[in-house]
Formats: C-alpha cells, structure tokens, sequence
C-alpha cells in the first residue's frame, strides 16, 4: 500500500507550458497521486488547458482574485490530501520515475525531505540539458545541504526538486505571501530546517525551463525591492541563528552585495541596509566586482554612475 503523493502547481499565464508539465506527472510510475491546479486568474488559456485534464487524479481551482504565486500555492496546499506534498512551477517537467525514486527514500521518514537533481534546458528543447552536479548531492543536515557549496551561494532551492512530508510542511507555516520576489529564498531555508536530513535522490529529474522567466528589471516595483530586502533579512537572520562563521558570513555577504547593487538608483534606503549588512558580515567597505562591458565602464566613469545608465536603459 502506497502513500497519497498530491502535486500542487500554481498557474499564471503558462498556457504554452502547462500541457508538458501535467503529462509529464500523469506519465510517473508511481499510480497513487493527485494533481492540484491552482489558476491565479490568468489572462490566457491556461486556466482552460487545466480544466481540459479534470479528472479523478486532476484536481482543477481557481483564485478569486491574482494573489500571486504564494497564495495560490498556500490554497493548493490546503486542498490537497497527499501525505507527502510537492509543490511544482507549470512550465518544468519531470522524469517518470521522479515521485516513486523520492517515495521510496523517504516512505519511511516523515522526519526526512527528498531532494532530486535540476536539469536547466534551454529554447524548449530537453536535449539541451545541462548536467551540473553540486556539492550537495548527498545525504546531509540541512545546514550542510544549504551551505556546503561555500562561495556559490546557499544550495539550490527549486520547489519541484524536493518530496515534503505534509507534517514538515503544515509546521512550517507555508508560503509567507507578504513576500513576492525571492519567496522562495525565504521558504525553503526555513523548511529544510524543520527536518532531520535532506536525503539525496540521483534519479529524480526535474527539468528547468531556462530563459523563459522574464529579466529581473522588468519586476523591479518598490514592493518587489521591499519584498527582496525582507526575503534577504529573514533569511540571513535564520542561517546566522544556526550558524556563525566564515563560510556563512561569505555566503550571505554574496548576496548582500548582488542585493546592494540592484538596490542602488532605485531605492535608497534599501541599498544602505544592503551595504550596512554587508559590512557586518565582511568587516569592509561595499565595492561591487562586476565583468565584462560593465567592469570597462566602472573602470573609466564609475560603477555608481555605471548603474545608473543602466537603469535608465531598462526602463
């Protein structure tokens, strides 16, 4: 006898992806699941390819206002009845053998999360897949997991590689939806923290659409920038609260930096918190290391003048 394993896909205007990514999960060896599809009000057809699979197994909703991508998955989550949960993007895809490879580590576990392997592709075509291993493919503590991979940033957070028992993810809290950008820097560090081990799985895929999630300055509101500085906070505070040393301060120093620099031109008091941060962390004085053509340009006028030309050519 098998575990309900419930797939929560939250939907905005994924219409010319979501088809792939439902039949990629209807096409999994392991029989005993549901599919909860959560539409965040799209203005496409999206809502309609969903529906088009409703079924025993495919379970169809829908917002009654955009919410945006937190709340969605919040109440697909509510919905679902899976003892084990995976919270998965409409536009990726996964191997057939991905949900009984994580079931099977981890069936009797509850205290564990199943962790599979990213595969990013490029212009919609599979064989373009990168094989990329890290350093946390391995069975680890989740503070190993998260930063293990010293100098490269906290290990790879993409909601569809993890098999979450429900009683991790009903203690966690869910999604925070006050925060928008960076939710996921946020909620995946504090759930990884409520289990015991995150356990490797080798086999199971997903696969990364790379390319097609818009630039980042085409999202840059002042309540996305807040939403990023609050992400940044809470988690940094969070890693810190487990752990204080070199490598943290250095993992976390990184994307402060990365952080203080997007802040510059376009929000003031962020972009001095950012710096504050970093100095706490590094002991010293905030200087961005940029390359190429903007690494030409801070050499000859500046980086501060340097970002300012380039916010004005993105708006």
């Amino acid at each position: 006898m098998t575990d309900l394993i419930s797939i929560v896909i939250p939907v905005y205007n994924t219409e010319n992806f979501l088809k792939d990514a439902i039949e990629s999960i209807l096409r999994q060896t392991y029989s005993n699941k549901e599919i909860i599809i959560i539409d965040d009000c799209s203005t496409d057809k999206s809502f309609e390819i969903a529906k088009s699979y409703e079924s025993d197994i495919v379970k169809v909703f829908k917002m009654p206002q955009n919410s945006g991508q937190s709340a969605a998955s919040n109440y697909g989550i509510t919905k679902s009845k899976g003892s084990f949960i995976k919270l998965f993007d409409a536009d990726d895809l996964m191997n057939k053998e991905h949900l009984m490879d994580q079931y099977l580590a981890i069936k009797h576990q509850p205290s564990h999360i199943a962790a599979g392997q990213i595969k990013r592709f490029f212009n919609n075509d599979l064989n373009t897949a990168l094989h990329e291993p890290l350093a946390n493919w391995s069975n680890l503590s989740p503070l190993e997991w998260l930063l293990i991979d010293n100098g490269k940033g906290l290990g790879m957070m993409q909601c569809g590689m993890f098999l979450i028992p429900r009683e991790i993810l009903v203690q966690s809290g869910y999604w925070d939806t006050s925060i928008s950008m960076m939710n996921d820097f946020e909620f995946f560090p504090r759930l990884l923290f409520l289990s015991e081990k995150i356990i490797f799985t080798e086999k199971a895929l997903v696969y990364y659409r790379s390319g097609n999630k818009g630039s980042l300055s085409n999202h840059l509101s002042d309540k996305a920038l807040e939403s990023a500085h609050q992400a940044l906070i809470k988690t940094s505070n969070l890693i810190l609260s487990k752990e204080t040393s070199k490598r943290s301060a250095q993992i976390l120093a990184m994307y402060w930096s990365d952080w203080a620099y997007i802040f510059y031109g376009l929000n003031a008091e962020l972009y001095k918190s950012a710096v504050s941060e970093y100095k706490k962390l590094t002991g010293k004085e905030y200087n961005p290391k940029n390359s190429g053509y903007t690494k030409i340009s801070d050499l000859i006028i500046g980086w501060k003048l340097t970002k300012k030309i380039k916010n004005y050519l993105s708006k």
